[in-house]
């Protein structure tokens, strides 16, 4: 249960929606899919240090969610993903795909320091954790660190597909609404687990 929920959580981190995936993104129409996959994997490799930071700190360092609203509203946040990938998707307009002039480690570089700079992603983290009750400091460290794997591969896996698919309109547009309607499902389901509570 721990590796399902921690792939669903690397699923979720893995969406282009903050600054590292609109770079991605631009990357995936412009530059194709290797740039697009090494950018969104740079943005993976800083969630998972902050996963590990989190799950690692003193229980007093943590934040704590304990109160069934806080899961409400992260059910909502998840329910507000999937509404956005149910908007129009604006493509580059920049033409053919540039020859790539950058090496592989500066193009994961980048969007690594974007992402690992931002210590939201730590409240982030947290609210997902606590939205799939794995907030637990007792957690054991064979499944702390099956979260930790599970959340990576699934955000690793999400980019793969993304890297492949993104410039291509006609999976785009499947993929979208695929999505959505699987985040609109999950989020709903979290907001009604935490009212009925």
């Amino acid at each position: 249960m721990v590796v399902l929920k921690g792939l669903l959580i690397g699923f979720l981190l893995a969406l282009p929606v903050g600054p590292a995936g609109a770079i991605s993104t631009r990357r995936a129409l412009t530059r194709g899919y290797r740039a697009c996959f090494l950018s969104g994997l740079g943005a993976s490799v800083s969630d998972v240090i902050y996963l590990t930071i989190l799950e690692f700190a003193s229980p007093s360092l943590r934040p704590s969610f304990t109160f069934h609203w806080i899961r409400a509203i992260a059910g909502i946040f998840i329910t507000y993903i999937g509404v956005t990938l149910l908007l129009p998707f604006e493509q580059s307009s920049e033409g053919p795909k540039m020859q790539e002039n950058q090496k592989h480690i500066a193009v994961f570089a980048s969007t690594f320091l974007i992402s690992v700079a931002n210590p939201a992603i730590l409240v982030s983290l947290s609210v997902l954790l606590e939205a799939f009750d794995l907030n637990d400091p007792s957690l054991q460290a064979h499944s702390v660190a099956l979260l930790i794997v599970s959340v990576f591969c699934g955000s690793a896996t999400l980019w793969l597909v993304l890297a492949r698919g993104l410039s291509n309109p006609r999976f785009l547009f499947i993929a979208r609404r695929v999505s959505a309607i699987l985040f609109l499902s999950l989020g709903l389901g979290i907001v009604w687990l935490a009212l009925v509570k």
